[in-house]
């Protein structure tokens, strides 16, 4: 009988996250800083993937299998302690449907920059493009989208990563060497959820399986 119980108190914790899909569209009020309708279609496209990816089985069971040490709140957003992927799936769903103001802007130090629970977020044109120039610039965007999007959520970085180790040996093609900070992928909640938004659709894009799901054809 206590295994039964023990089993029904799973499933009830489960099921909950498996059902949920969120969804994430382009606040009126955004803009580029170039008048230019590809740039217009490629952030509307942006955000239909980052729904998608953030409402797919493969998200959900990447971040479930997650802990980490520290939770990586900002400030008045949580306790400093222990946390793992359910907690931050909980977070992630507490809003089943979410707007952001996109600013694209030409260049940064930084990919992007979103300060806790805005609900704008500003893109930088080069630094996405020359990071991740083997993707389509809607796929690149979306993969950043899901990074500032845990900083809407109250997750900030602890300090700024140093990408200075390769996930894997390098080849020599700059847009598929992969240069990362391994303390952050362990550590930083917002770091992580990039690095698994980027290799769900690198993948889904290299194996053709991605635009017709994120598009929902």
């Amino acid at each position: 009988m206590r295994n039964l119980i023990t089993a029904l108190i799973i499933a009830i914790a489960i099921v909950p996250l498996k059902a949920q899909v969120i969804s994430i569209t382009k606040k009126t009020g955004s803009h580029n800083y170039r008048d230019d309708m590809q740039f217009a279609e490629s952030s509307d496209s942006a955000f239909k993937i980052m729904s998608f990816l953030l409402s797919s089985p493969e998200f959900r069971t990447a971040i479930s299998a997650l802990r980490f040490p520290h939770s990586s709140y900002c400030r008045g957003y949580g306790n400093r302690g222990s946390i793992d992927g359910t907690d931050i799936l909980t977070v992630l769903y507490r809003r089943q449907a979410d707007s952001l103001k996109l600013v694209i802007e030409d260049s940064s130090d930084a990919l992007g920059n979103t300060f806790a629970g805005s609900d704008s977020t500003t893109a930088f044109y080069k630094p996405i493009y020359n990071d991740m120039c083997h993707l389509p610039f809607s796929v690149a965007l979306a993969v950043n989208l899901c990074h500032e999007y845990m900083h809407r959520l109250g997750y900030c970085h602890q300090h700024k990563p140093h990408e200075h180790t390769y996930r894997t040996p390098p080849t020599g093609d700059k847009c598929t060497d992969e240069k990362y900070d391994p303390d952050a992928y362990s550590r930083d909640v917002a770091y992580r959820v990039g690095w698994i938004a980027y290799d769900i659709l690198n993948t889904l894009y290299k194996e053709q399986k991605l635009f017709p799901a994120a598009m929902g054809k």
